[in-house]
């Protein structure tokens, strides 16, 4: 016996709206659930390549988004602890593997993320309060290092 037409509408595989680099909108990251939970799929529509970027027991980005840089070289996605929401951002390149965002930045809830060039502004919140990281995208030695830290008031 077949499955009902409305049970296999609730568990089709989704995909959800793409985002893409800014100065190579080629470059494109999607977020799917075709393999049982969200993750983080890049594709790059110049190759035809699409990979999954993540691959968690729990699944990746579906609460948080996932980012690419204004060049499409950088995947940045927030890697929280077992779905619980707390965590720490990672990038890692658009065909490679992932580093962690400035081990000098403790783990804690995220709370925004704006990309530039050079430079990238870190949000996270904790019982503390708000902290905003101004965090350089790549060091001399190629991972992003923590330039400045502003404390916001715990409201």
């Amino acid at each position: 016996m077949s499955e009902a037409n409305w049970r296999r509408r609730f568990r089709a595989p989704v995909v959800m709206f793409p985002s893409w680099a800014r100065e190579r909108p080629e470059r494109l990251l999607f977020l799917s659930n075709a393999g049982g939970k969200f993750e983080v799929f890049a594709w790059d529509k110049k190759t035809g390549e699409k990979r999954q970027v993540t691959d968690r027991s729990e699944g990746t980005g579906y609460r948080v988004p996932s980012r690419l840089d204004p060049f499409g070289e950088w995947i940045w996605w927030f890697d929280d602890d077992s779905g619980n929401e707390f965590g720490r951002w990672r990038k890692q390149r658009f065909g490679g593997n992932s580093i962690e965002l400035a081990a000098d930045i403790s783990a804690a809830y995220q709370a925004g993320l704006a990309l530039g060039e050079q430079l990238a502004v870190v949000g996270l919140s904790d019982d503390l309060g708000t902290t905003f990281n101004l965090v350089r995208v790549l060091s001399d030695a190629g991972i992003p290092n923590l330039v400045d830290a502003l404390n916001s008031l715990l409201l």
